[in-house]
């Protein structure tokens, strides 16, 4: 089971908004903070906080109807 914390979650979406809106030249900034972020948690999994039961509800919330 892949899990991913809140900053996690707002990194690739601040990445996707920034590739969206700036395109990819303007944004290799925040590209290359994702990497670093990446690379930083491979070399020390401990780095990555695990997610609690609240975290995973609010993430549910808008697929449960």
């Amino acid at each position: 089971m892949l899990r991913r914390a809140r900053s996690d979650v707002a990194t690739e979406k601040a990445v996707r908004e920034a590739l969206a809106n700036k395109g990819l030249a303007k944004s290799q900034i925040q590209i290359l903070n994702a990497l670093l972020k990446l690379c930083q948690v491979c070399c020390d999994p401990r780095q990555v906080p695990l997610f609690t039961e609240d975290d995973v509800a609010e993430l549910l919330k808008p697929t449960v109807r």
